[in-house]
C-alpha cells in the first residue's frame, strides 16, 4: 500500500465484505442524500413564502424528512452500513432555490420536491419488494410505511404546484 491512503469506497468494500445487503445499503445512500436534500429545502423554504397554509405543509414535510433520516439511518445500520449525517451540497443547493425563489417563484422548488418526493417513495417501495423477497418481512414493512408516508407527501405537494401562480 502506498504513503496516501485512499478513502475513496473504502465504506462501499467493508459493507460489501461484511454484510449481505451490501448492495441494497449503497442503493439506500442516495434516497439517504435525497432525505437530506429534502430537509435542507424544507428548511429555507417557509422563509420565502407568505402562505401561512404552504408555510404550515412545508414546516410538516421538514419534520417528516427528520422521521424519515432517522429511520432510514437506523435502517441502513441494521443492515450492516452506516449512513450519512449531512451533505452540505444539499444544504447549498437548497439555499440557492430559496434564494432564487422571489425571481423564479416557489413553484420550482415545489416541484422539484414534489418530483424526489415521488422518486424516493418508489425506492423505498422497491428496497421492501427486495426485503420480502428474502424473508425480512418485518424491515420490509417499515420501507412500506416510509413509501406510503412518500407517496402522501408527493401528493400534498402536487396540489400546491398544481395550484400556486407562476410567482409565488
Amino acid at each position: 500500500m502506498s504513503g496516501g491512503a485512499d478513502h475513496s469506497g473504502e465504506s462501499d468494500r467493508a459493507e460489501r465484505d461484511v454484510s449481505p445487503f451490501g448492495p441494497l445499503v449503497r442503493d439506500m445512500r442516495q434516497a439517504i442524500r435525497s432525505e437530506l436534500g429534502a430537509f435542507s429545502l424544507y428548511s429555507v423554504l417557509p422563509r420565502v413564502t407568505r402562505d401561512v397554509e404552504l408555510r404550515k405543509l412545508i414546516e410538516a414535510l421538514r419534520t417528516g424528512a427528520s422521521q424519515n433520516i432517522s429511520e432510514v439511518s437506523a435502517l441502513m445500520e441494521e443492515l450492516g452500513g452506516r449512513a450519512e449525517r449531512s451533505r452540505w451540497t444539499r444544504a447549498l443547493v437548497a439555499w440557492l432555490l430559496a434564494l432564487a425563489a422571489p425571481v423564479t417563484g416557489i413553484r420550482l422548488p415545489l416541484r422539484l420536491c414534489h418530483e424526489a418526493e415521488s422518486t424516493v417513495s418508489r425506492w423505498y417501495a422497491e428496497y421492501a419488494a427486495a426485503l420480502a423477497r428474502i424473508g425480512e418481512f418485518e424491515r420490509a414493512q417499515r420501507f412500506t410505511d416510509l413509501s406510503m408516508r412518500k407517496r402522501i407527501h408527493a401528493v400534498r405537494l402536487k396540489t400546491f404546484v398544481d395550484n400556486l401562480t407562476m410567482r409565488r
